[in-house]
């Protein structure tokens, strides 16, 4: 997860730029880590947050943080949807739903959609929103390839002058991938994209096993997203995107040179902000060192 000093370079360009964000001053180091923090006091986003309220520790040891507001830098979205022959009685309100997301989206933001059955599919390329999503191309499909379907949504070359959210609807079953549940947490670890799993309950069944439902937990945990509970209700999904997007929206990006700890391998981190009254403080757990 580390960046090199050019892209970095970028990042100060973009963000001194904007009104009101502090620009940061960074050491002549190419291994940067950048942390994006969501915090939240009850259910409003908290601002006005400086470098010294927050503390960050890597492998243990206390880092010198730097941090900027990253409300400057425009969204790429990716929607992720289950299109598998167990969830047949949820699709009119995935289409419903993916409509109304695209509808909340800001003029600098993006938006791409992949459904996935047997097959995984790129329904609509990264592009600005439009009035009018392909979501008649939401379609039924076969068996689940949840699994395939959120590495080919992660795998995508990463841009430091945008972020992305990767937001996921699904019952949570995967009867074809080629990889395995416990395979998601690793993909996810490597990757920069914020990951959120809407579940939704399967057509006549219950939902998968719990070690199935904690490894999605996992996988969305690693990133500094969430698993969000089943929904059946028009509108929930729309719901949980919004306070997805909203928190990264209004989130900070801390960066820090990683100084007293080992490079290669993965790197447990801790991001706690030193303030009272009951913040709910939402970070990736950790990166990959070189």
């Amino acid at each position: 997860m580390t960046r090199p000093l050019a892209a970095l370079a970028f990042w100060l360009v973009v963000l001194s730029a904007a009104p009101g964000v502090q620009a940061p001053l960074f050491r002549a180091n190419t291994d940067v880590v950048p942390v994006y923090v969501s915090v939240r006091r009850g259910g409003d986003t908290m601002g006005s947050l400086q470098s010294s309220d927050f503390a960050v520790t890597d492998r243990g040891v206390v880092q010198t943080v730097e941090v900027v507001s990253s409300e400057a830098v425009p969204i790429d979205v990716t929607l992720v949807v289950d299109t598998s022959r167990s969830v047949v009685n949820s699709l009119p309100l995935f289409r419903t739903e993916v409509q109304a997301i695209v509808g909340q989206l800001q003029r600098n933001e993006q938006i791409r959609l992949i459904t996935f059955d047997t097959e995984v599919r790129q329904i609509l390329a990264m592009q600005s929103p439009s009035d009018r999503p392909p979501v008649q191309q939401i379609q039924l499909g076969d068996t689940t390839s949840l699994a395939d379907a959120l590495v080919i949504a992660l795998a995508r070359a990463h841009r430091p002058d945008r972020r992305h959210l990767v937001f996921v609807f699904t019952d949570g079953y995967d009867t074809s991938s080629i990889l395995g549940y416990g395979a998601l947490a690793e993909v996810a670890s490597h990757t920069h994209a914020i990951v959120h799993i809407a579940l939704v309950r399967p057509s006549g069944s219950d939902l998968p096993s719990p070690g199935a439902i904690g490894a999605l937990a996992s996988a969305a945990a690693r990133t500094g997203g969430q698993l969000w509970p089943p929904t059946k209700n028009e509108g929930g999904l729309v719901a949980a995107f919004q306070r997805a997007i909203e928190d990264f929206r209004h989130s900070y990006v801390l960066f820090f040179t990683p100084a007293g700890v080992p490079g290669p391998g993965w790197h447990d981190i801790s991001v706690k902000v030193l303030k009272s009254g009951g913040l709910d403080v939402r970070a990736r757990e950790g990166y990959f060192g070189r």
